[in-house]
Parts: C-alpha cells; sequence; structure tokens
C-alpha cells in the first residue's frame, strides 16, 4: 500500500425535501431517475447490509453502485455547519422535517466527477430540497447551490471534498497558550488517509490549516 492511500471510505450526502411526500416510496425515485436525461437507471437491488433500496445508474461512460436510504434528520449532529446562507423556509423545514433521503456512492478513480454525480443525482430524486447535508465533511449547503451545481457541466472543486476544522482549548485561550486540534474530514472517500495536527499553537492555527 502507497504511504497515505487507504481503502474508499463511503460517501453519504442526504437531501431534506420541503414535501416529505416527494420521497415516500422507492418508486417515486425510479421514475425521476428513468425521465432524467443524465442518468440510465441499469439496474434495481436491495442492500440486504444497509436495509435499503440499491441501483445502478449510468453516467456519461461511468457506473455507480447507490445505496438510496430513507434516515431520520436527528441523524444530523448539532455541531454541522452552514456552508451557506439558506433561505428562512429552508430553515423551518429543516427544523421541523422527520426525514431525508440518504445518496450513498464509493467514489471511483475520478473523485471530481463522483462527488459531481452524487449531487446531479440528489437533485434529480428530490425535486423540491430545504438542504443539502454532507456527513463525510458535516456540512449543511444550500439548495441554490446544489440547482446550480447540477446544472453546471464543471464539477465543485476540490475545498467540497474535504473539510478543515479546528477543535480549540478555550480554557487556555485567554492566556495565549491556547491549543488546537487541526483535522481535515471527508480526505477517506477519496482513498486518503485524514490528515491532522495535534497540540497546534494557538499562534499558528492559521499556519497549519493553510498547510493542511
Amino acid at each position: 500500500m502507497k504511504s497515505g492511500i487507504i481503502k474508499k471510505t463511503t460517501s453519504y450526502i442526504m437531501g431534506i425535501p420541503m414535501n416529505e411526500a416527494d420521497i415516500d416510496t422507492p418508486e417515486l425515485v425510479y421514475n425521476r431517475i428513468k425521465a432524467s436525461d443524465e442518468f440510465e437507471l441499469k439496474e434495481i437491488n436491495f442492500d440486504d447490509k444497509n436495509i435499503c433500496p440499491m441501483v445502478t445508474v449510468g453516467y456519461k461512460e461511468m457506473e455507480f453502485i447507490v445505496d438510496l436510504k430513507i434516515e431520520p434528520v436527528s441523524a444530523i449532529s448539532p455541531d454541522f455547519m452552514f456552508s451557506h446562507p439558506v433561505p428562512d423556509e429552508c430553515v423551518k423545514q429543516i427544523k421541523q422535517a422527520n426525514n431525508g433521503l440518504t445518496v450513498s456512492i464509493t467514489f471511483n478513480d475520478d473523485i471530481l466527477a463522483s462527488h459531481h454525480f452524487q449531487l446531479k443525482l440528489l437533485n434529480c430524486i428530490i425535486p423540491e430540497l430545504a438542504a443539502v447535508v454532507d456527513f463525510n465533511v458535516r456540512r449543511i449547503f444550500s439548495p441554490l447551490w446544489l440547482k446550480q451545481v447540477a446544472a453546471s457541466a464543471v464539477a465543485p472543486g476540490p475545498a467540497y471534498i474535504y473539510s478543515i476544522n479546528i477543535a480549540a482549548d478555550r480554557e487556555n485561550s485567554s492566556e495565549g497558550a491556547g491549543r488546537a486540534w487541526v483535522f481535515t474530514q471527508g480526505l477517506n472517500r477519496c482513498g486518503f488517509m485524514e490528515l491532522e495536527v495535534i497540540n497546534a499553537e494557538e499562534k499558528n492555527i492559521d499556519f497549519y490549516a493553510t498547510s493542511i
């Protein structure tokens, strides 16, 4: 195994619908994929391990096996951050929603194209979204951003594939002796080890974050 290269983990991205009736049955989702000009629904199966529908979807010259799982919105941790401003009506729906639909795939060798496919598929199968939740990077994205991404021929940049996070020691920060843990999330799904700096000096946090 090459240094820093690991087996890819699964990429999990949830769509929270404005209307939960839009994800009531798998057939609704299948029909939207079939109606799309971008995708070819090649096979429908059931994932016994994850207990959810599983489909094989053709996209351009690639093929992806996709898990489609209804999951409670309560699975979203309170520490997930909003990466974009989200309309007020969407925030209201996020707070009152019960379930979302999670699209799970394993990226192929073209990481950016795989990520773009996952986002495009999510936009296709949920007509109106309140928010997009990327569990791998612990971020919440605007549905308006997703529509722009889905309509674009260009994949989102690498900055959307992973996140850089800082967990600070707030007890000592006022004395100028604060320490922090600087770490990435999301690189595992690309087949790379996550990066981290442990016990980083507070005054050098920006340097470490930029270096990562």
